[in-house]
């Protein structure tokens, strides 16, 4: 056994994360660590690579025959350990090169940076995983799916024989993230063992040579993959079988809730974005299909009013009162017509890390509870409350800062401040990425009963399976052209599948 973690119990201020948890990992292998959000799994990986120091935790870490006892991240890499982090933890104004060796910094005499030394290991390390990413170029200007990529190439500098990657391939798309899966089995298979986070479960399936359910905190059982099925994996991950996870009842749609017409956004002069015409009626859920960098984050942001900097809109809009203006030019003017958006990168562009639930779910709702006095904080404090338990958002109370949450409970936040807003059109992008079998099926409950009280959803997903369960329609964009259309449920996969890939004739 390469390494064993025994009796570990790991508490913050209010919530025991784990409760007497043991793993083991064998060289060369890859072990699935699956559980719903909250479950303990990044808490546990986080412990394991030195990120919750010795001494803040209970149990052992043992390694080879050896306890291990981490200071620091630095104390595990140097133990072989290496992680990649769920959320992306890069520098976005510095450089691929700089990011690929930070911390990591290959120096000459007198402490200059050896550039060329730096330069000729990026080229060999990227061409060994198959990427291309520019060294010069600034890390904000590569995808979400590109960044991920630098993220697990900078871990693997170290040659770790330790990798825990923690969801991975949640931003990729889906020939990317076959890549990926193919390079870790070759990893494996060179004698690195992988901790493999993911609530994918043909991932899991297809990759993990044994799998272990966390619940609530506590181990669930480790099995060989074989030994096991999918159905039984949730049933340990939730306690109780899986169900239809859809379940979606197609609606009836009323009136217009947002007409679109001639819509383009260019950036530099040349288009990224053309929509010649889009409709959402009350009461219906629209899916957005497409690969990454399709044009679905980029027609969310812009109707929401948040279209990205350089950009130029053009096109016309009206939210059912049939009187066709410009399209919104910021969030405030959407807000007023009712949109509201949720965006794919929570922690960049919707949550204040260093506040409170409260502060979070409450913040776009503050004039509701503002008084002659000022702010109610009371007010807004209960309404919090109210959400953290519609949507079993796992903390103590609304008090505690949001960046001590899970990614899901994360999400939940997000969803409870959509909540509290109820506008007439809800946009959401990526809402369930990163989201274990459980909250999920949380999300596309409250997306239902929300269209019943009738809200109208436009919203885009990765995982095309969900799209097909749960939308009314599905409009399908490829490379920033809207390309198809599918009005008839059941949808059919392959075509919906065949249009995302086809060279754009825009509708």
């Amino acid at each position: 056994m390469l390494l064993k973690l025994e009796g570990i119990r790991k508490c913050f201020p209010g919530v025991v994360a784990l409760d007497q948890v043991d793993f083991d990992l064998r060289a060369g292998e890859i072990h699935a660590l699956v559980g719903e959000n909250g479950a303990g799994k990044s808490t546990l990986m986080k412990l394991l690579s030195g990120v919750h120091p010795f001494g803040s935790y209970e149990g052992r870490i043992v390694k080879e025959g050896k306890e291990l006892r981490f200071r620091s991240l630095k104390d595990a890499g140097q133990a072989g350990i290496a992680i990649v982090h769920q959320e992306l933890a890069l520098i976005q104004d510095l450089s691929v090169l700089d990011n690929l060796f930070l911390g990591a910094e290959s120096s000459r005499t007198l402490g200059f940076l050896d550039r060329n030394t730096q330069r000729s290991r990026a080229h060999a390390l990227f061409a060994e995983l198959g990427i291309t990413l520019p060294l010069d170029g600034k890390v904000r200007e590569l995808s979400i799916g590109k960044q991920q990529r630098l993220e697990i190439a900078r871990a693997l500098l170290g040659q770790p024989q330790v990798l825990i990657l923690d969801e991975p391939t949640s931003a990729l798309p889906e020939d990317e993230a076959a890549q990926l899966l193919e390079w870790i089995r070759e990893l494996a298979g060179r004698g690195t063992a992988c901790v493999y986070i993911s609530h994918r479960m043909e991932e899991v399936f297809s990759l993990a040579d044994r799998i272990t359910v966390l619940r609530d905190g506590r181990s669930v059982w480790t099995r060989d993959r074989d030994q096991v099925k999918p159905d039984a994996v949730i049933a340990a991950m939730v306690d109780r079988p899986p169900s239809d996870l859809y379940g979606h009842t197609p609606c009836r749609p009323g009136k217009v809730a947002l007409a679109v017409r001639d819509l383009r956004v260019l950036k530099h002069g040349h288009p990224i974005l053309q929509v010649p015409e889009l409709t959402v009626h009350t009461g219906e859920i629209v899916g957005l299909a497409g690969l990454m960098g399709a044009g679905r984050s980029c027609l969310l942001q812009v109707l929401a009013g948040a279209a990205t900097s350089g950009s130029v809109v053009q096109g016309e809009w009206h939210s059912g009162d049939g009187q066709w203006r410009s399209l919104p030019s910021s969030p405030a003017e959407a807000g007023k017509a009712g949109l509201f958006l949720i965006p794919e990168d929570r922690k960049q562009q919707a949550l204040f890390l260093e506040e409170s639930i409260a502060s979070n779910i409450g913040w776009a709702s503050l004039k509701r509870f503002r008084t002659p006095l000022g702010l109610d904080g009371a007010a807004v404090m209960q309404e919090a409350e109210t959400q953290m338990k519609e949507f079993r958002v796992k903390a103590p109370n609304a008090d505690v800062n949001v960046n001590t949450l899970s990614g899901g409970n994360q999400q939940k936040v997000l969803m409870g401040r959509a909540a509290m807003v109820a506008p007439k059109i809800l946009l959401l992008d990526e809402p369930t990425r990163g989201i274990d079998v459980g909250a999920k099926n949380e999300i596309y409950r409250r997306m239902e009963a929300w269209t019943l009280e009738g809200w109208s959803i436009l919203w885009a997903s990765s995982e095309l399976q969900e799209l097909l369960g749960l939308s009314d329609r599905l409009i399908v964009l490829s490379q920033g052209n809207a390309v198809a259309s599918f009005h008839q449920r059941p949808f059919d996969d392959q075509a919906v599948m065949a249009a995302s890939t086809q060279e754009p004739t825009p509708l």
